[in-house]
């Protein structure tokens, strides 16, 4: 049986490549309950919290998997990425979008 899968976008429109859906899933989960939770988080931070919280269902590859899912988040504009004045990666959620993706975590939720 095979696995549904999500074609992701980079940021220039085009096809990035294929991730299985519950692997997307799961880390689009993440990424966007962590910026509801804390507003704003650096990439450092998202990291070290993917670190922490996927390791088990990713492995040592879980930032590649996490950059390429921010990064298509982005691309269809869901979450912002500007950088502070240390050149750190800075994500925050597109104000357009929050209640979009609160709505959408609480029915995962259910």
């Amino acid at each position: 049986m095979k696995s549904e899968t999500i074609m992701e976008t980079s940021l220039n429109g085009m096809e990035s490549g294929k991730r299985p859906n519950r692997n997307y899933e799961l880390i689009k989960e993440f990424i966007l309950s962590q910026l509801l939770v804390n507003g704003q988080i650096t990439l450092t931070e998202l990291f070290r919290a993917t670190g922490q919280n996927l390791n088990r269902s990713f492995g040592s590859e879980v930032n590649w998997h996490l950059l390429q899912v921010k990064m298509d988040l982005q691309s269809h504009g869901m979450i912002k990425v500007s950088f502070d004045p240390g050149c750190v990666q800075v994500i925050k959620l597109n104000p357009k979008s929050k209640n979009k993706v609160k709505m959408w975590l609480e029915n995962k939720a259910l």
